[in-house]
């Protein structure tokens, strides 16, 4: 199918879906594709008729860098796996460690390479990664915060570009898959020095040496690599909701202004309101197993059925005004639409809690510690997994500086 090879998916389902409506099927050889752009039909799909969807076509890409048992556990071994790594990835041990999570983001913050705030104009999405991966990895796997994550923020995100591409070209070579190749060994090389070189008396969240006991070799090296790839989403996340702060200043004006709980509800809107309007899983791929029916409308065994969550959280019969940035839609308590952030279901995303924790502290101390002189901004959307804005770029400056 053409327009997942190449452009802007979510423009391309858009537009159909005003052509044709929210429930429409697209031609594909071997493998049709149903959208389904109901809110009310995502529960049936995820949840209630889950036993009739696989996702094992969404993961395809994902065969080059771990093993197929990882990627398609049975049931005993996702409630395993989910056993081990969910309670890790909870709210648990940030709470667990007091203020240990935003003292690793002051230290990166104050480590920060001079490159970014050396007067030329940089892509914000830079300095996003370097936080990241610096406090990922020193929080969770006791790595040295001032060391450098040796462009792991990079790798993740070149690879999100690069595994669209690989979809349509399993078999056959081509610049992508040895591109992605490429990136995957270098992350895979950087987790097992990571792993190798934890002492053996870290207090740190994911202690190797006791996961060793659970896991093989392999199967740990295996989830820490997807464990921080997946982690990619928080700087992404990020680089949208700054895009969005940066284009309506009066918003950015309202953070910075505010202190205390008002400042952190301020930025906990800002941050719900990015993910309604630039969903990092802006759409939900699931393989039917069997013959089924969804809104009245038949899908063959073998289809792949879409579920667009960008068309959801930016349908005007939902959301009014649905374009504009607006994080005030969030302040009520009254009922608000689900925006689906992290999916629903067995395959529910298992690092919410972890996203949740750790996005407006990140997002926060960025705007305590730097300014974003003459920002350009572009609307562009990059193909990539996860759905992605291009830019902005800026001129960082310390906010200490004149």
């Amino acid at each position: 199918m053409q327009m997942f090879r190449h452009g802007n998916v979510c423009d391309a389902i858009a537009s159909m879906a005003r052509r044709h409506g929210p429930v429409f099927s697209i031609p594909a050889p071997g493998r049709p594709y149903v959208v389904i752009g109901h809110a009310e039909e995502f529960e049936q799909v995820l949840v209630r008729s889950r036993g009739f969807f696989t996702k094992s076509f969404t993961l395809e890409p994902l065969e080059l860098m771990c093993s197929k048992e990882l990627l398609y556990p049975d049931e005993a071994e996702r409630r395993r796996l989910g056993g081990i790594f969910r309670p890790l990835l909870s709210r648990a041990p940030i709470v667990a460690r007091g203020g240990g999570f935003g003292t690793a983001i002051e230290a990166a913050c104050s480590t920060t390479p001079a490159r970014f705030v050396d007067g030329h104009p940089r892509p914000v999405i830079d300095l996003l990664l370097d936080l990241h991966y610096r406090v990922l990895l020193n929080f969770y796997l006791g790595a040295d915060i001032a060391a450098d994550p040796r462009h792991m923020g990079q790798r993740s995100l070149e690879l999100t570009g690069l595994l669209p591409r690989v979809w349509p070209t399993r078999i056959v070579p081509t610049p992508w898959r040895s591109r992605a190749r490429t990136a995957i060994s270098e992350l895979r090389a950087h987790v097992r020095d990571l792993i190798e070189s934890q002492p053996a008396d870290t207090d740190a969240v994911l202690n190797c040496r006791e996961l060793r006991q659970r896991l093989t070799e392999e199967q740990l090296r295996e989830n820490v690599l997807i464990l921080l790839y997946s982690s990619i989403n928080v700087p992404v996340l990020l680089e949208s909701c700054l895009h969005e702060l940066l284009s309506n200043p009066e918003e950015l004006r309202r953070i910075e202004q505010s202190t205390g709980e008002a400042r952190r509800q301020a930025l906990q809107l800002a941050l719900q309101e990015t993910l309604r309007l630039h969903p990092v899983s802006s759409l939900i791929l699931r393989d039917t197993t069997l013959d089924c029916e969804i809104a009245g409308y038949h899908i063959a065994q073998g289809s792949v059925v879409v579920l667009p969550t960008i068309l959801v959280n930016r349908d005007p019969a939902i959301w009014p005004d649905p374009m504009r940035f607006d994080p005030l839609r969030f302040a009520t308590e009254a009922a608000r639409p689900d925006i689906f952030a992290y999916g629903r279901g067995p395959r529910f995303c298992i690092g919410k809690s972890f996203a949740e924790a750790v996005m407006a502290p990140l997002l926060d101390h960025v705007l305590r510690h730097f300014r974003f002189e003459q920002p350009e901004l572009d609307g562009r959307v990059c193909q990539s997994l996860p759905y992605r804005l291009q830019g902005p770029i800026a001129r960082l400056k310390p906010r200490n500086s004149p």
